[in-house]
This record gives C-alpha cells, structure tokens and sequence, in this order.
C-alpha cells in the first residue's frame, strides 16, 4: 500500500500504464525491466537484483507466475545468487528462442498479408472482367 493513502501502488502502476502510454511503450518497459533484472543477476549484485525483480514484477504482475522468473525470484529470496545466475541463463536461452519464434511468425504473418492481397486484387479483376 502507499504510506498514508490507502491504495495499492503496483495496481497504481498497472493504470498508468493503460491510462498514459501506448502499449509499445509498456512492453519497451518492461523489456528494459527484464535486461535490468539479467545484467543485475550477471554482475552478482544481490540487492540490485532484488531491486529490479520487484520493478519488473509490479510492472506486470503476471511475470510472477512465469515458471524461471517465479524461481529466480525465490532463489533471491532466499539469497541464492548462484542459482539465480544460472537460471538467468535459461531465461535468456528461452527469450533468444521466443525471439527467433516471434521473428518467424511475422515473416510468415507479412507472407499471408501479402497473398491475401494478392487474391484480392485477382478476384476484384476477375469480377471486373466478368461484368
């Protein structure tokens, strides 16, 4: 809760999001939230890694249930930096594949656009020629 104001400041957070920034904006935040939380595991500064888990949990609380990320925090938690490292590594090897999945999805995303306006165009002209 915020100091003296009887509100919940991460749902604060979470409608500020929504009410002031586009969701791009959002997702670079969280982004930097998580390569934050990474580089703070990769260095081994426990408190600083503490610190930017928390940023990035009230940024999106739905984080907290992501199967590394929910033992990473819990490796914090108990002030287990090694296991952290380590897990941080598999988070990144799973970001690198969701990437590459991503990447892949819109290429094949822009291929389909691209027919789809390829056969629009074709049954607008055969119409047109039928007519």
């Amino acid at each position: 809760m915020g100091q003296g104001h009887g509100y919940n400041t991460s749902t604060w957070g979470q409608e500020h999001w929504t009410l002031t920034s586009t969701r791009g904006e959002w997702q670079r935040s969280r982004e930097d939230k998580l390569r934050s939380l990474l580089a703070c595991l990769k260095a081994r500064h426990i408190d600083a890694s503490r610190l930017a888990f928390t940023a990035l949990i009230e940024l999106d609380p739905n984080l907290s249930t992501h199967p590394i990320l929910s033992q990473i925090g819990a490796a914090l938690q108990s002030t287990n930096l090694s296991l952290g490292f380590e897990l941080s590594k598999a988070l990144r090897l799973q970001a690198i594949a969701l990437d590459t999945s991503a990447q892949e999805f819109k290429a094949n995303a822009l291929k389909a656009k691209s027919l789809r306006k390829f056969i629009g165009k074709n049954s607008i002209s055969a119409q047109r020629s039928r007519a």
